[in-house]
């Protein structure tokens, strides 16, 4: 990120976000463990679709047990 006041540079910033991919059986897992059942999961914003290989955002319903 440059932060630009005029012609000069001000500032130079940079920024790191690690990411990495939960495949949907270690979000159950994750759910389970923490007194949670997996509900539902479907591609983000597209209610009542399965969960595709090329999704990329995802959404995950859980229900306390």
């Amino acid at each position: 990120i440059l932060c630009i006041e005029g012609e000069r540079i001000m500032k130079r910033v940079r920024e790191t976000h690690p990411m990495r991919y939960f495949f949907p059986q270690e979000i159950a897992d994750y759910a389970s463990r923490s007194g949670f059942s997996l509900a539902a999961s479907e591609p983000f914003m597209k209610q009542k679709e399965s969960l595709r290989i090329s999704d990329w955002n995802a959404t995950f319903v859980l229900k306390a047990i």
